[in-house]
């Protein structure tokens, strides 16, 4: 009589797996919690096929990943040959640095990117999301 390994077991705990990494990854890349910063009226220009850049703590998001400036310009230039007119949205953390987010605008610009625009917050909903912070830390 031989002995054989059963895998069964083993296909069943690598296909678990495979799931749970498929459900949680969309989560991580979308957990960049951003503040962006208000204004009074800000122009809505959202469109199909824009590229979201977002800037957090001197990380670059690029697709929803972290990516450094090289890796940025990479990219940016393989979407450019794809479609030069495609417009740039960066998303910068009010409470960053500047120049964070002037590093992600000149690269777009080297580039050859022309329609790049920064994406901000009404002021009415920032001061809603506020509240809602405050009464969710217990602050009156």
């Amino acid at each position: 009589m031989t002995s054989q390994i059963n895998v069964t077991p083993f296909v069943d705990v690598c296909l678990v797996l495979l799931i749970i990494f498929m459900v949680v990854t969309p989560m991580v890349e979308a957990s960049t919690n951003i503040t962006l910063p208000t204004t009074e009226s800000p122009e809505k220009t959202e469109e199909e096929g824009q590229i979201v850049i977002s800037v957090k703590d001197g990380i670059a998001y690029f697709s929803g990943n972290a990516v450094r400036e090289e890796d940025l310009v990479r990219a940016l230039e393989e979407k450019f040959e794809e479609n030069p007119g495609t417009q740039i949205a960066v998303k910068g953390d009010k409470f960053g640095k500047y120049g964070d987010v002037m590093a992600v605008l000149r690269a777009a610009r080297e580039v050859g990117f022309e329609r790049i625009g920064l994406v901000t917050e009404p002021e009415d909903r920032a001061a809603a999301m506020r509240r809602i912070t405050e009464e969710e830390a217990g602050v009156q």
